[in-house]
């Protein structure tokens, strides 16, 4: 039986500027102020843009994120409403890309998935994994992982749509919705396998929200910051 695969879509591009100061964001109350990740029973988040940046917007970069915005990410709505509206509403918080004035910029939407994962590597270049560290706030988990990259353990059953930090990844059987003959040259796309066993040799969280704060229990050695 094939296993079935998913599908990571990325930009490289930052699509808008807050006319919040860092120190601004930092306080941002659906944001925990030392690792910056949202909070795990936050769905809807609205986030204000710099109004001169809306002609930075272009629909060619349909799906993209800004760490100027408190790392919200950022979908134009034609693209992601190509998939039906009850998977889009078991998966996906939707909420509102303002301007300064208040008003909602038509076509754009925030959104968070209900769980977000980290891709883990086999290392080709040598580093599996850098630094992994626990948020001494809140205890959300994170490292970096060096390429190829592979999913392990499978991710939760009860959802098709995930947050891979700047990046979102879809299950195969949400993936086919979308249509990536208009949008190929303009969506980055890797296809993600799951494996058996941990291919790292790592023992690590098997996803992080809902945080997995037992696992940080088992685990007192690692770095806290």
């Amino acid at each position: 039986m094939k296993k079935e695969e998913f599908y990571l879509l990325y930009s490289k591009w930052d699509g808008f500027h807050s006319p919040h100061t860092p120190e601004e964001i930092a306080k941002f109350p659906w944001r925990c102020s030392g690792c910056g990740e949202v909070f795990d029973d936050v769905k809807q988040v609205d986030s204000v843009i710099q109004n001169t940046y809306l002609s930075d917007l272009p629909k060619e970069k349909p799906l993209t994120s800004s760490w100027l915005c408190g790392g919200v990410k950022v979908v134009w709505e034609p693209f992601i409403r190509a998939i039906p509206q009850p998977i889009l509403d078991h998966n996906l918080y939707f909420g509102n890309l303002l301007g300064q004035d208040g008003k909602r910029i038509e076509g754009w939407l925030t959104y968070r998935c209900r769980y977000n994962l980290q891709l883990r590597g086999t290392g080709k270049g040598g580093t599996k994994v850098r630094r992994i560290t626990v948020c001494k706030d809140c205890g959300y988990v994170r490292w970096g992982a060096q390429g190829p990259f592979f999913l392990y353990p499978a991710p939760p059953a009860d959802a098709d749509i995930f947050l891979c930090g700047s990046s979102t990844l879809f299950r195969e059987s949400v993936y086919q919705y979308l249509d990536m003959e208009q949008w190929r040259k303009k969506v980055y796309v890797q296809k993600i396998k799951v494996a058996d066993k941990p291919l790292d040799g790592l023992d690590l969280p098997p996803f992080e929200i809902p945080r997995d704060l037992k696992w940080v229990e088992e685990h007192p050695d690692l770095e806290r910051c």
